[in-house]
């Protein structure tokens, strides 16, 4: 089951006056040509594709400074990943309007092949869960050494949405796609263990989640695909597993996204049967629905920043709305698969850059590997007060007799954490090292090339 996509391209852009807070950005998937682009509004910075990523993106994401696209890959290749991009990549093209910078920077994990990634979703301090819709597992990640540390295959059906919870657990919407299978469940998955401690059973097909800003979340269902349970649900559960309300849509229409408007008010985007776009909205205190055909509210609302300016969908583009209909801005001619706003400052990158303070090399992954792998190493910060000045670095692959093959880095890097991918296409099978030489710093790793 694939998302249904407009394709539209950004042919340009027009902005009125409008200043978001805080410097926060938005960052989107323009499906039309699987690629990155995002909106810098305090600095009048409007790109729509910062890096062609391909591989059927799904989902972008943004968790503990760093920015997540899920890439569910095409049914001919399978080529399932994920893709890390830390803030300090926003930052330095933000500096240099340099877009080889989110390439360079970006960590590319690659996932089971034919997994068909749809949602990522944070854990710990640096660890996300993937939900593998096509192979019916949930990886946990280590989004810092491209690591995958837990992979949980029991699921009876399609994982598919994904959501924070609560400080303890992430919700998973079970959804069936077309096998027969029992998909009625929405999982609880503890974050410290990555085990699955509660489930919640609900109508057949959970395709999507959604965590409610006062607690708690919405799951949407889309039944069967044919006969008399041939509709779509929205479902209210609390902070105790309970399901406290159930809305039915008009039109049995099913339900694949959600923007909270308000405390009260939570937009609703479904298919109908005819799988054209229509919405709802759900008033959280009465516990009733009702379909909006005209006037504010009847627009298609993709996305909310942390002020409340909300993010509207329409025929020629990306439009912001203050929460009292005023018109801010519009981006002509975008349309979006995902998108994400995270709040950009000079001091917001990746965790482990703010701490930097040993020299690392971590072991490459996968490994062995076939023939690409990913290698991370951490750049400490030098001198008696841990100063970020630019260091030497060089990391360099040897074969078992010593031989350089391949020079990975040779530049002065400042401190912080960095990934990269090393392809060996060209190499034949064997042990190799690869050392990273930085300042007064030397490591070497082994890994195996096995083709």
């Amino acid at each position: 089951m694939k998302k249904i996509l407009t394709i539209l391209f950004v042919l340009f852009f027009s902005v009125t006056a409008f200043s978001q807070a805080d410097d926060e950005i938005l960052v989107f998937i323009n499906v039309a040509d699987g690629s990155l682009g995002l909106w810098d509004a305090t600095h009048g910075e409007f790109q729509k594709s910062v890096w062609t990523i391909g591989s059927i993106p799904n989902q972008v994401y943004h968790y503990k400074n760093n920015t997540f696209v899920v890439c569910s890959g095409s049914f001919n290749s399978g080529d399932t990943k994920l893709i890390v991009i830390p803030d300090a990549a926003f930052l330095d093209y933000r500096a240099n309007h340099d877009t080889t910078v989110f390439q360079n920077s970006a960590l590319e994990i690659t996932l089971e092949t034919y997994g068909n990634a749809w949602n990522v979703v944070g854990l710990t301090d640096s660890t996300v869960l993937v939900t593998l819709s096509g192979t019916s597992k949930l990886d946990i990640i280590n989004f810092r050494t491209g690591e995958v540390v837990a992979q949980i295959d029991s699921i009876d059906g399609n994982p598919q949405g994904a959501c924070d919870f609560n400080d303890n657990y992430v919700a998973v919407a079970v959804a069936d796609w077309g096998y027969g299978l029992d998909a009625n469940t929405v999982l609880f998955v503890n974050k410290q263990t990555g085990e699955i401690a509660q489930s919640v059973t609900l109508r057949k097909n959970v395709v999507s989640v959604f965590k409610l800003e006062q607690g708690g979340l919405l799951a949407a269902t889309w039944g069967t695909w044919s006969g008399e349970d041939n509709y779509g649900t929205v479902s209210r559960i609390d902070e105790n597993f309970n399901v406290t309300a159930t809305w039915y849509p008009a039109d049995s229409s099913k339900a694949f996204s959600f923007v909270q408007l308000n405390d009260n008010y939570v937009h609703i985007n479904a298919y109908s049967s005819t799988f054209q776009t229509v919405t709802s909205v759900i008033d959280l205190q009465n516990n009733t629905d009702s379909t909006i055909t005209e006037g504010f509210w009847a627009k298609h609302f993709v996305g909310k920043f942390s002020d409340g300016h909300l993010i509207a969908q329409d025929m020629t583009g990306l439009a912001i709305y203050n929460e009292n209909g005023d018109s801010l801005t519009h981006l002509d001619f975008v349309d979006v698969q995902s998108l994400t706003t995270f709040i950009l400052t000079p001091n917001a990158v990746d965790d482990i850059e703010q701490t930097a303070s040993e020299f690392e090399l971590s072991q490459n992954y996968p490994n062995p590997f076939n023939p690409t792998t990913n290698i991370s190493y951490v750049i400490a910060r030098s001198g008696a007060t841990r100063q970020s000045t630019e260091v030497s670095v060089k990391l360099k692959v040897y074969d078992a007799l010593g031989r350089e093959v391949a020079t990975l880095v040779n530049a002065k890097q400042t401190p912080g954490k960095y990934s990269l991918q090393f392809n060996a296409t060209n190499l034949p099978s064997g042990v190799y090292f690869y050392t990273l030489r930085a300042g007064n710093f030397v490591q070497t790793k082994k890994m195996i090339l096995m083709k």
